[in-house]
């Protein structure tokens, strides 16, 4: 009996005790099979990997046991024992399911080296090390666009102040001290979104910005790398402020 397609989205073949190993192996693709009691899995459209010892199998689990790599023809190429082998195709952007038009919230909040009263024009944040976006991107040098900035105020400050952001990880001045950057930097930027209007409570306040429309393409990675300078003198404590990004990615 030949082996049966059980899944055409991972590639995942099933058959009985005595079934060959399918053909037509499409390079990446990951193929199961009984071969006389052993179970193969793909490395490639050439060499297989062999579990002799079956210890769990299902979606995103692992299969313990005794792993052989062996070719087209179950000649043995090398032997390991107690390996953990994936039954799930490693994910690439060959694949189907995920594709663009994905929104993401990013949220961070800075620690504050110096955090007493800044002034006007200072830098707010860890002294030469900028906020980061982490995942901002699907893909490393993926490409999205900004769509709203939220700015928390915990300490309930409410003062104007920017967020600069970045392509890629640069060097911010010391916590309190004025805001500057080199030229380098100034290179890297993609876009400064503005915090004026607040809306208050009696503990604290939140600034939105909507329909912020910086669209970027990253280099490498899948950071946004973020600042924020006031334009005010608050008085805030590490953990006071924390900002969100909500991204649309490509």
């Amino acid at each position: 009996m030949a082996a049966t397609l059980i899944s055409g989205n991972t590639q995942l073949y099933i058959g009985a005790a005595a079934d060959v190993k399918p053909t037509g192996v499409v390079t990446g693709s990951h193929y199961i099979a009984y071969d006389t009691g052993a179970l193969f899995v793909t490395y490639d459209g050439t060499n297989w990997a062999q579990i002799d010892t079956i210890a769990q199998i299902g979606a995103g689990t692992a299969v313990m046991g005794k792993v052989r790599l062996v070719d087209s023809g179950g000649t043995e190429i090398t032997e390991a024992t107690g390996h953990t082998v994936k039954v799930t195709p490693v994910a690439t952007e060959a694949h189907l399911g995920e594709v663009g038009g994905k929104t993401v919230t990013i949220s961070v909040t800075p620690t504050l080296t110096v955090h007493a009263t800044y002034a006007a024009n200072d830098y707010v944040g860890t002294s030469g090390a900028p906020m980061e976006f982490a995942g901002a991107t699907r893909i490393a040098a993926g490409s999205g666009t900004i769509m709203t900035a939220i700015l928390h105020d915990f300490a309930l400050q409410s003062v104007a102040g920017e967020l600069w952001l970045f392509k890629s990880t640069m060097t911010p001045p010391d916590d309190s001290a004025a805001w500057s950057i080199s030229d380098a930097h100034n290179l890297l930027f993609l876009g400064a979104i503005p915090f004026s209007t607040y809306y208050a409570s009696a503990l604290n306040s939140v600034s939105q910005v909507n329909n912020v429309g910086i669209s970027f393409k990253l280099a490498a990675g899948t950071s946004i790398f973020g600042c924020f300078v006031t334009r005010g003198a608050p008085a805030l404590a590490s953990g006071d402020l924390s900002f969100d990004l909500v991204i649309l990615q490509d």
